[in-house]
């Protein structure tokens, strides 16, 4: 089987967005009772070639150069579905990168808009896949939305319907106010306290606001925790800490 892999690593926790707010999130669809995608051999090579499923959702507004972490799988056609030929594990890339990679070695490149989808189908393979002749599309070019489902689906599944589902445990929404008169945005994130009856308590939070802004801190502009410290002009020159 004339395949190539492009070599990857796990990516890290699912990025946390402080305010929480209602995200709109893109996937290949998944929905339960996924149907099989269908194909037919028309006499020739089984071997269909790649599939590259995105692991987690995918926010609304990346781009062909935001890295993606893929469920990679080789795909063959049994006579009349699409089926799983091995694994190939994960994979972590730009789907941009990845597109040209693939055309570059001769492949017909399928993709979502999105990037969350993206099929390498063998310049060998003459098929048909979901009714579509491989024929019609010559190795080497890229097509866009031809196929509306993935034909491997990661299991399980991410729910991507809005809100980041794929939050690691550790995470936790922390509620964020919105002046409706001036716009400010105001947040406060807890991190971690540690109680006692002794003077020796301990609690550390982070504070955001937009308007007006903290005094320039260290972790960020407009943003300020606990043990903040600063030294300002007062009134007449005087100074403030």
């Amino acid at each position: 089987m004339d395949t190539e892999m492009i070599s990857g690593r796990r990516t890290g926790m699912v990025r946390h967005f402080l305010n929480c707010m209602s995200l709109a999130f893109v996937l290949v669809t998944a929905v339960a009772g996924h149907a099989a995608t269908s194909c037919t051999t028309q006499g020739g090579i089984t071997t269909v070639g790649l599939e590259w499923v995105a692991q987690q959702c995918i926010p609304e507004g990346a781009n062909d150069g935001t890295s993606i972490y893929y469920i990679n799988n080789a795909l063959e056609c049994n006579g009349t579905s699409v089926t799983l030929f091995a694994p190939y594990g994960d994979t972590q890339a730009p789907p941009g990168g990845l597109v040209n990679y693939l055309r570059s070695n001769n492949y017909r490149v399928f993709r979502n808009k999105e990037g969350s989808h993206i099929v390498a189908v063998h310049r060998y393979y003459t098929g048909l896949i979901d009714g579509k002749d491989m024929d019609n599309y010559p190795a080497g070019g890229v097509y866009t939305d031809v196929f509306k489902e993935g034909f491997i689906l990661p299991s399980p599944a991410p729910n991507c319907q809005g809100g980041d589902h794929n939050a690691p445990p550790l995470e936790v929404c922390a509620a964020s106010t919105n002046n409706i008169s001036t716009g400010r945005l105001s947040h406060s994130q807890p991190l971690f306290a540690v109680k006692s009856l002794q003077p020796l308590s301990l609690d550390i939070s982070l504070y955001y606001r937009t308007l007006p802004s903290f005094a320039p801190s260290a972790i960020g502009n407009g943003w300020s925790h606990t043990y903040e410290m600063a030294l300002q002009t007062g009134v007449n020159s005087s100074m403030v800490f």
